[in-house]
C-alpha cells in the first residue's frame, strides 16, 4: 500500500493494523506464508507478499496475477483518525489514503 503524505502512513504505520501478525490475522494465514514483510520510509509503503496456495493458471486459481486480494482489506479500521466523528475510520474510507494510486 502506498499512502500519499507522510501523516496517514505514520498514522497507518503506527497502530499496527498492517504488522505481520495483523496481516496474518486479516487473511486467516501463518507467518510462514508471509514471504515479505516490508515498511518502506522512502515510499511512504507498506508492502507484503503473500506465498500462493497453488501455481497461477492452475485448475481453481481464482486469481492469476495475484492481484485481487485486497478484500479483506477494505474493512481495516485506523485507530484515533478524525473522520466522520468518531475514533475509528476504515482504511479506504480516509480522504488521503490511496491503494497503488488508486482509490
Amino acid at each position: 500500500m502506498i499512502f500519499p503524505d507522510r501523516a496517514t502512513y505514520d498514522r497507518v504505520r503506527g497502530s499496527a493494523i498492517l504488522s505481520r501478525a495483523a496481516v496474518c490475522r486479516i487473511f486467516n494465514i501463518d507467518a510462514a506464508q508471509i514471504t515479505d514483510h516490508v515498511e518502506f520510509d522512502p515510499a511512504l509503503a507498506i508492502k507484503f507478499t503473500i506465498y500462493r496456495r497453488m501455481p497461477s493458471g492452475s485448475p481453481g486459481d481464482a486469481d492469476i496475477f495475484g492481484s485481487q486480494q485486497y478484500g479483506p482489506l477494505l474493512d481495516i479500521e485506523v485507530p484515533g483518525t478524525p473522520y466522520d466523528n468518531a475514533s475509528v475510520a476504515r482504511i479506504f474510507d480516509a480522504p488521503t489514503f490511496c491503494w497503488s494510486g488508486e482509490r
